[in-house]
C-alpha cells in the first residue's frame, strides 16, 4: 500500500479466519449500541442498527442489517472499541463504547470471511 503523503501512516484492518466455522457466523445481538469517536476528522456519534457476534467471540456492530439483505454501512470490529458503559444483553437498553478510530464503511450486505444471520 502506498500512503498519500511521506508521513501518512497505514494500518491494515484485518479479522483471522474463525477458528469454530472457518467462516464467522454473525448472529444478531442486542441492537442499539451507540459509539462516540473523536478523529483527527470530527467528532462523531454512530447509532448502530445491530451488533453480530460469532461463537468464536468476534464482534462486529454496525449501522446497516444485513441479515436482512441490506448494506452493513459504517460498522466497527468491537476490539477496536473501548465499553464505556451499559446493560447486560439480556435486558433492554444500550451499550457505549468509544474509539479514536474512523468507522469502516461497506455499501454490501457481506464481508469477506462473515456470514450474517438473525
Amino acid at each position: 500500500m502506498y500512503a498519500q503523503e511521506p508521513d501518512m501512516v497505514i494500518e491494515p484492518r484485518e479479522i483471522a479466519p474463525c477458528p469454530v466455522h472457518g467462516i464467522h457466523q454473525m448472529e444478531l445481538q442486542k441492537p442499539w449500541n451507540n459509539v462516540y469517536t473523536d478523529t483527527s476528522e470530527k467528532y462523531y456519534w454512530m447509532l448502530t442498527a445491530g451488533m453480530y457476534k460469532c461463537e468464536c467471540g468476534e464482534t462486529i456492530i454496525c449501522t446497516g442489517r444485513p441479515h436482512l439483505g441490506h448494506a452493513i454501512g459504517e460498522y466497527y470490529f468491537e476490539s477496536e472499541l473501548n465499553f464505556i458503559r451499559g446493560v447486560d444483553f439480556d435486558e433492554i437498553g444500550s451499550r457505549y463504547y468509544w474509539t479514536d478510530e474512523t468507522p469502516l464503511e461497506s455499501n454490501s450486505n457481506m464481508l469477506p470471511g462473515f456470514r450474517f444471520t438473525y
